[in-house]
């Protein structure tokens, strides 16, 4: 799961210079399209039409497009935002999710909840800054994208019962299958550099491995106990865009990230500790 993470970070990096010159749809399909192809050889071969059985049909291609349109609202961000900052930002999302879980599966509000909540929400404004000359409107981006995954995760919540594996595989298949109709409507550079060809190949290399990494380590460990590493790649996003782009958050917005990491993981350990609402998923689904 840590390499996943170190994984995930590098493609959003290479996502991160991808937007400079290309649409956001057009990156996230080159991910997407990768995923399901490496997906369904690997998969396919060993469970056959077990693959695509689901008693949840309508819920499973809601949860795919949720990730989509997070990917996207990501790719967005980046162009505008420094890496660390869009990659916390949108990590956000586990405490989007306890608010969902309040207000669409009617769980109990506990003050540890409550602690964690607003913890995040302070993070949040700590990283973003509005009103300040630093806010940048497109924060509103990641924002949006950790609130489409929070829905994506309540969904995997109410799909528990399914295999894993199969609710990655319609995952991929949602997202190649949305981004490909979208890709003949935005507009590509005329010119397409032999650094823009590299970038886009490597975009599909992380976003194969990555996911490999991700199926391998849900194989092997349990996700609520997996959920708490995946914060690493807060760690990797911050390192990748000092060393790649020269960007390092002010001490305000590492506060604002310490904050919103160690409130999500505080929440992972104690939902874990009270085996009431498991962790289905790690954090660092990408």
């Amino acid at each position: 799961m840590a390499c996943a993470s170190l994984t995930f970070a590098s493609l959003d990096a290479c996502s991160k210079y991808l937007s400079r010159s290309f649409p956001a749809p057009f990156i996230v399909w080159i991910r997407y399209c990768m995923q399901a192809l490496v997906l369904t050889l690997v998969l396919a071969p060993r469970m056959r039409l077990q693959l695509v059985r689901t008693r949840s049909f309508g819920l499973q291609v809601l949860r795919g497009l949720m990730l989509v349109l997070s990917s996207t609202l990501v790719v967005m961000g980046f162009r505008y935002l420094p890496l660390a900052e869009a990659t916390s930002l949108s990590f956000a999302a586990p405490t989007l999710v306890t608010v969902l879980a309040i207000v669409m599966l009617h769980e109990h509000v506990t003050p540890a909840r409550a602690v964690c909540v607003a913890a995040g929400f302070a993070g949040v404004l700590l990283i973003a800054r509005p009103g300040s000359s630093i806010f940048q409107p497109a924060a509103l981006f990641p924002l949006a994208a950790a609130l489409a995954v929070a829905l994506y995760q309540i969904l995997t919540r109410k799909l528990a019962h399914e295999d894993a594996r199969t609710m990655l595989f319609y995952t991929a298949i949602v997202g190649a299958a949305t981004t490909t109709a979208m890709v003949p409507w935005v507009d590509a550079p005329p010119i397409v550099r032999w650094q823009d060809m590299l970038a886009i190949g490597l975009v599909g290399l992380f976003a194969t491995v990555g996911h490999f990494l991700f199926i391998r380590a849900l194989q092997l460990a349990p996700a609520s106990g997996l959920a708490s590493i995946s914060y690493v790649q807060l760690v990797f996003a911050t390192a990748l865009g000092w060393f790649v782009y020269d960007e390092f958050p002010d001490r305000v917005a590492l506060v604002g990230m310490t904050i919103i990491a160690g409130a999500g993981l505080f929440l992972t350990w104690y939902e874990r500790r009270r085996a009431i609402v498991p962790v289905t998923e790690p954090a660092a689904v990408d």
